[in-house]
């Protein structure tokens, strides 16, 4: 993989460095079995909830294996593989296809299917979903980009490079308390929106770094996409929910996860693909493997490259963003 074609230096850096990788999965274990436990004990349970309504078995075993074999075909194509080698398109293809079968299966089972794509046809829900998609495809793209920056173009630690992520859950800390009530007082339209220029402006000044750039500047750009950060997320998926009657809301809740989740994925690939082309064509004789790259001024520089695609997927997302309606729409029973 990319972010392991450097060899770490930092002694802090205790998982990467000291560890065997596998244990930045195995750390979440408790996390995870915790939070079980808090659910099954905690959740109050779903009275509403119809009493003929069935797991959707069919859906599951279309959309669950589909998003696999897609991401799975998107990374293999960020770890170096060729677009129209068989690991790709096998994964990314077949993953498209079992997609828009589970698509058409959804649409006529309608509410009782894993997801209801039906609501997509209402302008609140795919206005914002269809914006945090494009949003978390950038933005996760850049959480990956950002560490690997100091990694591959001066050789910084992971524990280092890692640091350099911190500012954006302090600036996301700062503006998330907020969002709420000004989504509340001003729409989630314009709130979202001016998120969404934060997090570009952020973004931008990454189009612009070179080797030599110090970490407050590097630091300062991420603490301001934090910061539109804390506004995007809340709003749209405040937005997600207008106007929908309260049978709705858990599949509502479901799709929008789900579609953010597809999105970081498929931003993260997409990115890392773009990366390993620009270093390919940026320094020859690498193919695009960081271990033979040498010049520092032409990795930055497609790293830059890569950062301008992140902006453009952030600024498609304002298209979106701005079709969210101006005022919450009464819900239907």
């Amino acid at each position: 993989m990319l972010i392991a074609s450097r060899q770490s230096s930092g002694s802090g850096s205790s998982i990467v460095d000291d560890l065997n990788w596998r244990w930045l999965f195995y750390v979440n274990i408790p996390f995870c079995v915790a939070a079980l436990v808090a659910a099954v004990r905690l959740l109050p349970k779903d009275t509403e909830r119809a009493p003929d309504a069935r797991l959707d078995v069919l859906g599951m075993a279309l959309l669950s294996p589909g998003l696999a074999a897609l991401v799975y075909g998107l990374s293999e194509a960020g770890d170096g593989a060729g677009l129209t080698s068989v690991p790709v398109l096998a994964g990314a293809g077949g993953g498209a296809v079992l997609i828009a079968l589970f698509a058409v299966h959804a649409l006529r089972r309608g509410e009782n299917a894993l997801i209801d794509l039906r609501l997509l046809r209402r302008r609140p829900f795919l206005s914002a979903t269809g914006g945090l998609f494009l949003y978390t495809a950038a933005v996760f793209g850049l959480m990956i980009l950002i560490p690997l920056y100091p990694q591959v173009v001066r050789g910084d630690s992971p524990l280092d490079a890692g640091w350099l992520l911190a500012p954006l859950g302090l600036g996301a800390i700062v503006t998330m308390p907020l969002a709420g009530r000004l989504a509340d007082r001003y729409g989630s339209r314009w709130l979202a929106a001016g998120g969404l220029a934060l997090a570009l402006c952020g973004a931008l000044v990454l189009t612009a770094i070179g080797p030599n750039t110090s970490r407050a500047v590097l630091m300062g750009a991420v603490f301001v996409i934090g910061l539109g950060h804390g506004l995007v997320a809340p709003s749209l998926m405040a937005a997600a929910y207008q106007g929908l009657p309260r049978p709705s809301i858990p599949g509502a809740t479901a799709g929008a996860n789900i579609l953010v989740r597809i999105g970081s994925s498929i931003g993260t690939a997409g990115l890392a693909i773009v990366l390993q082309l620009a270093i390919r064509d940026g320094v020859p004789g690498t193919n695009g493997n960081l271990r033979e790259a040498g010049s520092a001024p032409q990795l930055a520089e497609a790293f830059t490259h890569t950062f301008w695609w992140a902006v453009a997927i952030a600024a498609v997302a304002l298209i979106p963003v701005l079709a969210v309606p101006r005022r919450k729409p009464t819900p239907t029973p």
